[in-house]
């Protein structure tokens, strides 16, 4: 392909997904159409249309069942019960309609529900503290960054290619991969392609794995089920990385490795966003927006989890109840570790 200019810059294409796979492979048919180099596109499509699937099915099945305690009807029922158990000073699951327990329905009579009851008990024996939900969040929100910054600037560079048709000389196989094969233009239906395929769908489904997946980590109490739970949501957003690992042929493989975007140098990030400070403002940026979704976009969440701080406190002998090896009254040992004593405890 024609050289590079002195005011373009040479970025090399990643490896690891399938996004920049298909690109390569739009950008090679923009030269001389072959099915091999669609086939990188069709299996990023595959890829992407199963991680919606999956993110669409794991998210509804699993955290939308979760919110419903906080929602509509049932928000009232929970933190009336909490609030109640802690003004009379009643456990939970104690509480009745003849001792502050109930809640009145719309028509004024005094209603119990023993369900929400059991529910609050076990969740606020579980509460981990909101620190582990705000820092679970902010890695989310801090990987999520990451990758929405990366492909837009990709779509960025995509788009500032010239829009030239390739000479004849130029024209590549994957029996025989060039030394290098540089990107340094593309027709403009193959850029509506990209970007209608590629750029469009890959970034709507990483804003909704970050939006979902914060929520889900609000909704979560024990520290064990949040890293369980962290550990799911990477491994949904990182999904392409495996299907372009198990699925990409081995020739395409070696194109891909020497492949480099030839762009003017504007449509790259500046310096800046590869430097420390960058790293400075996405700790700085994450903590924020995970305060801000943990304490504002999903208030009541925080607002029960102060609730059940001062529950725990006020019946610390509900909190044994809840212990391994202890009895429904609470007897047989104690919660943790014992500090002073940490290998019999």
């Amino acid at each position: 392909m024609s050289d590079k200019k002195d005011d373009n810059k040479e970025t090399a294409l990643d490896t690891a997904g399938t996004v920049d796979a298909a690109i390569c492979g739009l950008a090679a048919a923009n030269i001389n159409f072959d099915i091999a180099f669609i086939v990188p596109v069709l299996l990023h499509m595959m890829s992407q249309a199963i991680q919606i699937v999956v993110l669409v099915m794991f998210f509804s099945h699993q955290v939308e069942p979760m919110e419903s305690a906080y929602e509509g009807a049932q928000w009232p029922h929970v933190q009336g019960a909490i609030k109640a158990s802690l003004a009379t000073g009643i456990p939970v699951k104690s509480l009745n309609a003849t001792n502050g327990g109930g809640v009145k329905d719309e028509n004024g009579v005094i209603q119990v529900y023993p369900a929400v009851h059991a529910w609050l008990a076990k969740q606020c024996m579980s509460n981990a503290g909101d620190i582990v939900n705000i820092f679970a969040i902010s890695l989310l929100v801090g990987n999520a960054m990451k990758d929405l910054i990366k492909i837009i600037w990709s779509m960025k560079t995509v788009l500032s290619l010239p829009s030239k048709g390739a000479k004849e000389a130029d024209k590549i196989s994957l029996e025989k991969p060039p030394a290098k094969f540089q990107i340094t233009e593309m027709k403009c239906l193959w850029k509506v392609i990209t970007t209608l395929l590629i750029f469009l769908p890959h970034i709507w489904t990483h804003a909704m794995i970050a939006y979902q997946g914060a929520k889900f980590l609000s909704l979560l109490s024990k520290v064990n089920k949040i890293i369980k739970s962290f550990i799911k949501l990477y491994f949904i957003s990182k999904f392409d990385a495996q299907i372009a690992k198990a699925f990409t042929a081995p020739n395409f493989a070696k194109l891909l490795k020497v492949s480099v975007y030839v762009a003017p140098k504007d449509a790259k990030p500046h310096p800046m966003w590869s430097s420390f400070c960058s790293g400075v403002f996405r700790v700085f940026f994450a903590f924020f927006l995970a305060v801000i979704i943990y304490e504002v976009v999903f208030d009541r969440v925080g607002t029960l989890d102060d609730l059940c701080l001062q529950y725990q406190v006020k019946f610390p002998e509900q909190v044994k109840t809840y212990c391994i090896g202890n009895d429904e009254n609470g007897v047989g040992g104690t919660c943790g570790m014992d500090w002073s004593n940490p290998f019999n405890s």
